[in-house]
């Protein structure tokens, strides 16, 4: 698949974002690393905020699929295994993508300062919550688990854990992530089984 400019621009930023934070990355790294002039990046954005934006834009669209998921096919044998593989995804993309976790800062980082990378922020989030409840929702309505009264407390805790987690990451705290997220799946469903 051919990469188009604006792609190769985006990527691009995107990396140097990673590499040198937002601060110290400029238009003149870009020109750089991509080979384009001033005027061709001009062409597709005005300022370093448009492409650090459309760079959030791309990343959120990349992130956002939970096409992975055959919600039709869980079961009560296999639900937990899936919780579990699904964090076990969401804390591993680091690894495939060596930049996720340094931009991932800078994103929230600029979220105090640049108004729509904040919205984004708020969008990203309230996705990931309502993948969680929407997922929690099936498993209710198939009886795979049962509805409890604070069964709402219960999807907000399973998205904030796995948000606190990833945050851990991002910030290189050593944690045994993979364990500590199954021991949460187990001790919040543990009446289920």
């Amino acid at each position: 698949m051919k990469v188009t400019t604006r792609q190769l621009i985006i990527t691009t930023f995107y990396k140097l974002i990673a590499k040198k934070g937002y601060d110290k990355a400029s238009l003149n790294d870009l020109v750089k690393e991509t080979g384009l002039s001033k005027g061709a990046i001009y062409h597709y954005f005005n300022t370093k905020d448009d492409i650090f934006i459309a760079t959030i834009e791309f990343l959120f669209e990349s992130m956002m699929r939970f096409d992975f998921l055959d919600i039709d096919n869980i079961t009560k044998k296999n639900y937990k295994l899936i919780l579990k593989n699904i964090g076990n995804n969401i804390l591993n993309f680091g690894q495939v993508d060596p930049y996720y976790s340094r931009f991932q800062f800078e994103f929230i980082n600029q979220a105090f300062r640049i108004a729509i990378v904040k919205d984004y922020l708020i969008k990203f989030l309230q996705k990931y919550l309502e993948f969680f409840n929407s997922f929690f929702d099936h498993l209710y309505k198939k009886n795979i688990i049962s509805k409890k009264k604070d069964h709402e407390i219960i999807k907000q805790l399973f998205f904030m854990m796995l948000d606190s987690m990833v945050l851990y990451k991002t910030l290189d705290i050593p944690f045994n992530f993979e364990k500590n997220w199954e021991k949460f799946i187990d001790l919040i469903l543990n009446e289920e089984d």
